[in-house]
């Protein structure tokens, strides 16, 4: 997801027929949170864009169990 001054995402996942993973973003992209229906270890990545600088932030395999759910937030200020 873009957004005026940040991104936000989620990488790696792999679905396989009838899976049915979830992802739900905060409107203003400082959260998400996911839940997979089988095992993973997705990337997390927020973005920031400041007058002075760009930031990124991954979170790398962050594993999650089936039917796990994940939250991450990152702190604007």
């Amino acid at each position: 997801m873009i957004g005026p001054g940040y991104d936000v995402g989620i990488e790696d996942i792999q679905l396989e027929p009838n899976d049915k993973d979830t992802i739900n973003f905060a409107s203003n992209g400082q959260s998400l949170t996911y839940t997979s229906s089988s095992s993973e270890a997705p990337n997390i990545i927020f973005g920031i864009v400041t007058p002075s600088y760009d930031y990124e932030f991954e979170l790398n395999s962050i594993e999650i169990d089936p039917y796990g759910t994940i939250s991450a937030e990152l702190d604007m200020d």
